[in-house]
């Protein structure tokens, strides 16, 4: 459990990708029990799922995917997931939050998200962020900023900011910049346009 002591006995081990942030738990043989320390000894926190969100971003370009990723947590536990294969399955629509967010209404059997954060690496463009308001989400935590240059390569479809949106929408969604990922995003953004230079 992740509010145990550091020094537990249990009959699950954590698979990890060599960070915390992606650790999942795999159950053992009990003749298999380990001893040893929780690599969680708080609850996750903004900047904990916001780095999942970020590890997506880095899935999605390792399927072929643009270098978007989402996650959407509701009562502290991350219900979807989503990464940027719109380029790939031909679909402008299929973003990572928009994925995520449908994959989230099926978990939960409702389109109602209400209660629910959306972590995204990158600031989610206006279509993103009117189905977000449509499916009542209610925090949308981000890691990076659009930037002009962003727009002038048409990743977004202007500089449109969505707090002008949001305050003149029925449904408020709480809007949170988190920094401390933005230049590891940006640089990720700009290995991925490098590898499309290379491939064309």
């Amino acid at each position: 459990m992740l509010h145990e002591q550091a020094k537990v006995r249990y009959t699950q081990r954590w698979k990890t990708n060599g960070d915390c942030s992606s650790a999942r738990l795999e159950r053992l043989p009990v003749e298999e029990d380990v001893e040893g320390p929780n690599p969680f000894s708080h609850p996750m926190n903004d900047k904990d799922f916001l780095k999942l969100a970020v590890e997506q971003a880095k899935k999605s370009v390792e399927m072929g995917g643009f270098p978007a990723g989402a996650v959407i947590v509701k009562n502290g536990q991350v219900i979807a997931e989503g990464i940027s294969l719109g380029y790939t399955l031909h679909d402008p629509t299929e973003h990572a939050e928009t994925s995520a967010i449908k994959k989230a209404c099926k978990t939960i059997g409702s389109s109602n998200l209400e209660g629910a954060t959306l972590y995204e690496s990158l600031e989610c463009c206006t279509m993103c962020f009117s189905v977000s308001n449509w499916a009542g989400i209610s925090r949308i935590v981000y890691a990076c900023r659009k930037t002009p240059d962003m727009v002038n390569k048409q990743y977004y479809e202007g500089m449109t900011k969505n707090e002008d949106i949001n305050a003149t929408n029925n449904n408020k969604i709480d809007l949170v910049f988190i920094p401390e990922f933005e230049q590891e995003c940006l640089d990720m953004v700009k290995d991925w346009e490098q590898k499309q230079t290379k491939a064309s």
